[in-house]
């Protein structure tokens, strides 16, 4: 714990987690699979905000995503992770577990330290579906879409690789994942994950992929 009351809770100083306001007794704590909602704000380390959910009507919900599959940024599926129901809690993150070494151009600076305001709403059960959306922020579109950090077509040759039945198509900036409404995502935090990470992101890829085909037939 530093002076602050952070404490280090990625092993390497690059995740630091100051709780604000506790969870309830006996809430339900989050785990890689599940689905969590969470409002948040993110600031750099000067105090400027760059980016809230609190302020977008279309997050009056909140921001879902899929703990632990690399939909975000490879901070908050390590601070969410830590997580219980109703607790919010303020993270400091290392560009390593923000946005790295390139940042996004005319967003997020290169080699970025970021501050967020965590507050965790909700999980659905990991033996549900991850909801598809995607925020504008924590998620690059897929090529060829464009968009403000957009990968803009960068990723090259598109193979397709098979994992658990189910077929993802992959360039070299990793899987391109298709949504419910047809629009299309991308994993924001692929080259900076581990093997193991990459390979639970597909599983959880594949798994959706699955349960969606399953709904549509």
């Amino acid at each position: 714990t530093d002076a602050d009351g952070f404490v280090d809770i990625s092993g390497d100083g690059g995740v630091l987690k100051k709780v604000a306001v506790a969870a309830p007794a006996g809430a339900r704590a989050a785990k890689v699979g599940d689905t969590a909602a969470v409002h948040y704000t993110g600031t750099f380390p000067s105090g400027e905000e760059f980016d809230s959910s609190r302020r977008k009507a279309h997050r009056k919900n909140g921001f879902p995503f899929c703990v632990g599959a690399g939909q975000v940024i490879r901070g908050w599926d390590v601070g969410v992770a830590t997580m219980k129901v109703g607790e919010r809690a303020d993270f400091k993150l290392r560009f390593d577990y923000a946005y790295g070494e390139n940042g996004i151009p005319g967003r997020i600076p290169a080699h970025a330290d970021l501050w967020f305001d965590v507050e965790l709403l909700g999980i659905e059960a990991a033996a549900g579906e991850a909801d598809e959306g995607q925020d504008e922020t924590l998620a690059l579109p897929a090529p060829g879409e464009g968009g403000e950090g957009g990968a803009g077509g960068e990723g090259g040759e598109v193979t397709t690789i098979t994992v658990g039945g189910q077929a993802i198509k992959m360039d070299k900036l990793g899987p391109i994942v298709v949504n419910s409404d047809g629009s299309l995502s991308r994993i924001s935090n692929w080259p900076t994950m581990n093997e193991q990470e990459r390979q639970t992101a597909l599983r959880l890829i594949a798994k959706r992929n699955k349960k969606r085909l399953e709904g549509q037939g």
